[in-house]
């Protein structure tokens, strides 16, 4: 079913359980390098420090039904007028839900363009393996993917247009691409959008987290969400503090999508659909531009 009255749009949600080494990264040595480690409450720092623990094997084992941390993301498909259909993150997998997700693919048509976010690869070998005639498109090279077409290319950008350019228009944004459907003005985004609003623990929204377990979810909030003062809690400190962000080309973007997009209804990987007042979350998000990362930093610190 379409998550919006008038698109032809779809979200597909799954799990991604993470490994050892991505938890350690993401819980300890990132927040460590800005000082903010000791913000987790005792007991959650206490259930990461017993899985740390684990011997590899045994935490591979694992289900996240069992309390091993994952992601909840999702494949976001629209369907084109030509016929076909456009995929933005890409995955299947072998568990229930990725089979079931393979079925609706198939019944809603044949995959004609997938665009590949570089942080979304997991389930991305599944799926072009079952899907080989489809074009293919990414930001930048992706080693051990099939890449057709990439968007940082002017001579690519233009084969792009051809095939999605009447129904579509797209932006390089912190570091990925987000794009605009046309005809609906509506957003599909990657990590752009990591929060919709502060009711719930973590990323993701008050009734879908984007981290389970709850424990996993209130350690994001706590690292990296509540202290983020400048975006009211949506976006991810460890994000806006980073001294490669452009300030002011994310504020160019957002007068894009405010003057030209004209952005109405959002939809992207970690979060529920957004079907009226998009461009306030995305405002709300990113209205850290306005300031620089150092003053956000410093307000963490006090």
């Amino acid at each position: 079913m379409s998550v919006f009255a008038n698109a032809p749009i779809y979200q597909f949600w799954w799990e991604v359980p993470t490994s050892k080494r991505f938890l350690e990264l993401f819980l300890d040595r990132i927040p460590g390098m800005m000082g903010v480690a000791d913000r987790m409450k005792p007991e959650d720092r206490a259930e990461y420090e017993r899985l740390m623990s684990m011997r590899d094997l045994e935490y591979e084992s694992l289900a996240t039904s069992a309390g091993r941390p994952a992601w909840n993301s999702s494949m976001i498909v629209l369907k084109l007028r030509k016929g076909g259909l456009f995929v933005y993150s890409p995955w299947l997998s072998e568990t229930d839900g990725g089979r079931a997700a393979e079925v609706a693919l198939d019944s809603l048509g044949e995959v004609k363009v997938a665009f590949v976010p570089r942080a979304h690869l997991s389930g991305l070998k599944r799926f072009q393996d079952r899907y080989p005639n489809a074009i293919y498109i990414a930001g930048e090279s992706l080693p051990d993917y099939r890449i057709d077409l990439f968007l940082s290319r002017d001579s690519d950008a233009a084969q792009v247009v051809t095939f999605i350019g009447a129904e579509f228009d797209w932006l390089s944004l912190q570091g990925e691409y987000c794009f605009l459907h046309k005809a609906t003005c509506t957003f599909i985004g990657c990590d752009h959008v990591y929060k919709t609003n502060n009711e719930g623990y973590g990323p993701g929204s008050s009734t879908l987290p984007a981290n389970t377990p709850e424990w996993f979810a209130r350690a994001n909030h706590c690292l990296y969400y509540e202290p983020s003062f400048s975006s009211g809690q949506l976006y991810p400190t460890y994000a806006i503090s980073d001294p490669r962000v452009d300030c002011k080309a994310v504020r160019a973007a957002l007068l894009k999508f405010k003057d030209e997009w004209q952005v109405q209804q959002l939809v992207a990987c970690h979060v529920e659909p957004v079907c009226s007042g998009a461009m306030d979350v995305l405002q709300r998000s990113l209205a850290w531009a306005q300031r620089s990362p150092a003053d956000e930093l410093s307000h963490q610190q006090k």
